[in-house]
C-alpha cells in the first residue's frame, strides 16, 4: 500500500529549517521514511540554485562591462516578476520529472520562501497550475522573523555562499525581502486546506520556534512525524471537487474558469491555457489600464496626510493623478482588507530615489525637519538618481476606501522614527534602519 505523498510543497521563512528537514529525511531508510513520514524516495526542486545561478551570470556580465540580466547593483531583482519566473520554473522541473517516468511511491519536494515585498506566498501559489495543486500537500515551517534572522546569521559560511545549508542574506536584505509574511492571512480562512486557484490544498504547520530542526534526531522525528501524519490524513480526505464545482484532479477545459491548467497529466501547461501575466500577476508592472479581471476598479484613495504629496512633489517625475493610478493598478484585484506595504516597478522612471546608506556617526548626515514636513528626519546632502520604483503604505478602511499613509519614489523603508503614526512594534526596526540610512536633500534646511 502506497503511503507516500506524491508532491510536498515545503515553505517558510529563510533559515526556518526547510533544508534541515530535507537533510533529516534524506538520512532515513526508504522504508521508514515512507511508513512513518509519508515521504517516498524523493527529488528536491529548490529555487535557490536558480537564484544563485542568476547572480553568478550577472557578476560575469558586469565584470565584462555588459548589462546585468536579472539583478541591480544592490543585489535585488531588476523586476519583481522574476520571482514568478522562479515558481513557474519549479513547476516546469516538476513536470519534467514526471515525464521522465517517476514511478509510483516517489515524492517530489518543491521548496521556496517568499515575503510580502515581492508578492508573498499568495502570488507564488497563483503561478502554479491546478493540475499540480491537485496533487500537492503543503508543509509550512513556522518561525518568527527574529528566529529567521538569528539562524540566517548563524548558518552563513562565506566560503560556501552557494550552499543550500550554508548560504545566507545580509540583515538588510533579509529584512526588506522577508520580514513581511502573508502566511497568516493565506491560511486564516481554513485550519486544514488552502484555497488556491480553485483547489483546496491540504496543509500542516511544523512549529519550530525552539529550533528543533538544527539538532535533528528523535526530537525532530517525533514532531515531524506528528505533523506529517496530520498532513497525510488531510491529503487523503481532501475535497475531490474544486471550489468552483469542477474536479480538483483534472484541469477544466474552460481557460476562463480554470486559470493555469495542464491538458494531459505528464505535460506542463500549454501557453494558450494559462492566464496572461497582467491578469494573473499582482506584482506586474504598473501603468496599465485600471482593471481587475476586465472590470473597472471601484474604490477611493484618500490621503491620511496631505503634506506627503507636498513633501515629495520635487522628487516626482509624474503628477499626483499618475501616482494614484499606479497605486490603484497595484491594488486592483487584491483582497480589500488589512495593511498594504509594497513597492511597484513602473514602466518608466517615476522620480528620484531619495534614500542613501550612511555610516554610523557619519558627520555628512544630520537630523532636521524637511520643508513642509513637521518632523525630524535623518538627512544627507547628495545627488539623487532616477528610479522606476514607487513605494507606498496604506490600509483598507473598508472595501470602497483605501487610506494612503505615505508614498515615495524608491525602495521600501520603515516609517521614520518621529512619524506620529509609528507603532511601538515598528519603532525598534525604524531606529536600526534610520541609524544607517538618510533621506537625500539638496541643501541643509538652514541654507534654504
Amino acid at each position: 500500500m502506497n503511503t507516500a505523498l506524491p508532491l510536498l510543497i515545503l515553505i517558510g521563512r529563510p533559515a526556518a529549517g526547510k533544508s534541515e528537514v530535507i537533510r533529516f529525511l534524506k538520512e532515513l531508510p526508504d522504508a521508514r521514511r515512507s511508513d512513518e513520514f509519508h515521504i517516498g524516495p524523493f527529488t528536491e526542486i529548490d529555487d535557490f540554485p536558480m537564484i544563485w545561478a542568476w547572480f553568478e551570470e550577472d557578476a560575469i556580465l558586469a565584470r565584462n562591462g555588459k548589462p546585468r540580466l536579472h539583478t541591480d547593483d544592490e543585489g535585488y531583482f531588476s523586476d519583481n516578476f522574476l520571482w514568478n519566473v522562479l515558481i513557474e520554473r519549479l513547476e516546469l522541473d516538476y513536470w519534467k520529472l514526471r515525464k521522465e517516468g517517476a514511478e509510483s511511491g516517489r515524492t517530489a519536494i518543491l521548496e521556496f520562501a517568499r515575503g510580502t515585498e515581492h508578492g508573498g506566498f499568495r502570488t507564488a501559489f497563483s503561478r502554479l497550475s491546478r493540475e499540480l495543486l491537485s496533487q500537492a500537500a503543503v508543509l509550512y515551517i513556522d518561525v518568527p522573523y527574529e528566529e529567521s534572522l538569528r539562524k540566517n546569521r548563524r548558518r552563513f559560511n562565506p566560503d560556501k555562499p552557494h550552499s543550500i545549508l550554508e548560504h545566507g542574506l545580509p540583515d538588510e536584505k533579509l529584512e526588506r525581502l522577508y520580514k513581511g509574511s502573508d502566511w497568516a492571512e493565506l491560511s486564516g480562512s481554513d485550519p486544514a486546506y488552502l484555497p488556491l486557484n480553485g483547489v483546496k490544498v491540504p496543509y500542516a504547520v511544523l512549529r519550530n520556534e525552539d529550533d528543533v530542526t538544527t539538532g535533528g534526531g528523535e526530537p525532530l522525528a517525533r514532531r515531524l512525524k506528528e505533523t506529517l501524519d496530520l498532513l497525510w490524513s488531510r491529503w487523503q480526505k481532501r475535497p475531490q471537487k474544486g471550489m468552483e464545482g469542477g474536479s480538483s484532479g483534472a484541469a477544466s477545459s474552460d481557460p476562463e474558469r480554470s486559470g493555469r491548467t495542464v491538458s494531459d497529466g505528464g505535460n506542463p501547461p500549454a501557453a494558450g491555457s494559462r492566464r496572461s501575466a497582467d491578469e494573473a500577476d499582482p506584482t506586474a508592472e504598473a501603468g496599465r489600464p485600471d482593471t481587475a479581471h476586465g472590470r473597472q476598479s471601484q474604490f477611493r484613495i484618500v490621503a491620511a496626510d496631505e503634506s506627503h504629496f507636498a513633501a515629495h512633489r520635487s522628487e516626482l517625475l509624474i503628477d499626483r493623478e499618475e501616482v494614484e493610478a499606479i497605486i490603484r493598478g497595484a491594488l486592483s484585484g487584491s483582497r480589500r482588507h488589512g495593511e498594504v506595504r509594497t513597492a511597484v516597478r513602473h514602466v518608466r522612471p517615476v522620480g528620484y530615489s531619495g534614500l542613501r546608506r550612511v555610516r554610523l556617526r557619519d558627520r555628512t548626515s544630520f537630523w532636521a525637519a524637511r520643508p513642509k514636513r513637521g518632523i525630524l528626519s535623518h538627512l544627507v546632502v547628495a545627488a539623487r538618481g532616477k528610479t522606476r520604483w514607487l513605494c507606498f503604505w496604506g490600509s483598507w478602511v473598508d472595501e470602497d476606501t483605501f487610506r494612503l499613509d505615505t508614498f515615495y519614489p524608491g525602495r521600501p523603508a520603515p516609517r521614520e522614527i518621529h512619524d506620529p503614526l509609528i507603532s511601538g512594534r515598528e519603532l525598534k526596526e525604524a531606529v536600526a534602519f534610520w541609524a544607517t540610512h538618510a533621506i537625500i536633500v539638496d541643501r541643509r534646511p538652514s541654507e534654504a
